[in-house]
């Protein structure tokens, strides 16, 4: 899920650097790149703690 997020993330920020704008639908710039960097902790925090799952062979 935190993926999807970070691609939507992406895809807003995209967006308003395409179109040279700092905000849309009450979303600024700013805004999304910080929504960005939690969702990159949450999926780094995930990581740590199931970091023995993703490694069982």
């Amino acid at each position: 899920m935190i993926g999807v997020r970070l691609s939507d993330k992406y895809n807003r920020i995209e967006h308003l650097i395409t179109n040279n704008e700092l905000k849309e639908n009450d979303e600024s710039l700013e805004d999304t790149l910080l929504d960005m960097a939690g969702y990159s902790i949450l999926a780094l925090r995930y990581l740590k703690e199931h970091k023995d799952e993703n490694y069982r062979g």
